[in-house]
């Protein structure tokens, strides 16, 4: 597609990637030699304030496909509007610049937003769905409609008002400067490259982890709320001294979380310890199985 619309829709908490297959008038649309741009602003014009650039990638140049991603992290600031679940927040457009140096606009849209449903929003009573008479739904008599959806729209923005307070309360769903001042008060401090989601989860269950850290299944326990996967921990091992505490886990769980291990270890750990870290490297074993049967026969003589 070319010179056409499309809408994208960005889910809350979620890294975003879309592929698209780029046709023109005479086919595929060849992308040999060319540079693409994409942006989302705050409105379809190009001096409207810049919301997140787009990460754009050629997958396939003779075939026109592309890869359009952004990261959660990106998108914060479309999070923290008080919007409800699939309303256009911005507008994105994507541009070819070709080996001429001449740039050409391909495909643009919407940009809606889709919150997830938290806690206090399930618990919540759910508003009623305005309902006019037949002859005024809008296709007839069109200003009762909209009348009626303007004053349920209202009343939406009411009910998400009324919320904010106990979404502030959570730290999976409050504000980042909020989110802050609940992690000093908890002692829980951030270390480099951690992401937002890990970080939350940190400060939420800070006090469950507290209780549970000094003992093996606590400590299990911990790395399982975090979600670092499946881990071991052995201490008083045969041959190896007393204090020597070894947590054993996989090879992906030691790469993707040095870091945490680190600072869970630092932050929980038991006094006067030392720490090993023990990789396994899990292996795939194939069992064939079949089907096999028999009988059997006895014969019993007397004399």
């Amino acid at each position: 597609m070319t010179n056409s619309t499309l809408d994208i829709e960005l889910l809350e908490g979620q890294d975003f990637e879309l592929n698209l297959v780029l046709e023109s008038t005479q086919g595929r649309l060849d992308l040999t030699g060319c540079q693409l741009s994409a942006q989302i602003r705050e409105s379809y014009a190009q001096s409207a304030p810049l919301v997140a650039t787009l990460a754009t990638r050629i997958t396939d140049a003779r075939r026109g496909r592309i890869t359009l991603s952004l990261a959660e992290r990106d998108l914060r600031r479309l999070w923290e509007r008080p919007v409800h679940p699939r309303t256009p927040v911005a507008y994105y457009d994507v541009f070819i610049t070709s080996a001429t140096a001449s740039r050409r606009y391909l495909v643009g849209g919407r940009v809606l937003y889709t919150a997830l449903p938290d806690a206090h929003q399930r618990h919540a009573p759910v508003l009623p769905d305005y309902a006019v008479p037949w002859w005024m739904d809008g296709r007839g008599e069109r200003e009762p409609h909209f009348f009626a959806k303007g004053i349920r729209a209202f009343w939406q923005r009411c009910r998400y008002y009324l919320l904010y307070p106990l979404r502030q309360a959570d730290p999976l769903t409050c504000a980042e400067p909020l989110l802050e001042l609940m992690a000093w008060d908890r002692g829980i401090h951030r270390f480099t490259g951690e992401p937002l989601t890990l970080f939350r989860k940190r400060v939420k269950y800070a006090f469950v982890n507290a209780r549970d850290a000094g003992e093996v299944a606590g400590f299990k326990r911990i790395f399982e709320r975090l979600g670092i996967g499946w881990v071991d921990i052995h201490e008083r091992r045969p041959n190896e001294p007393w204090d020597v505490i070894t947590i054993e886990l996989g090879d992906g769980s030691l790469a993707q979380n040095q870091l945490l291990l680190q600072t869970l270890i630092g932050h929980y750990g038991r006094t006067c310890r030392r720490y090993r870290f023990e990789v396994t490297f899990p292996l795939k074993v194939r069992l064939n199985h079949g089907h096999f049967d028999g009988s059997y026969q006895m014969i019993g003589a007397k004399l």
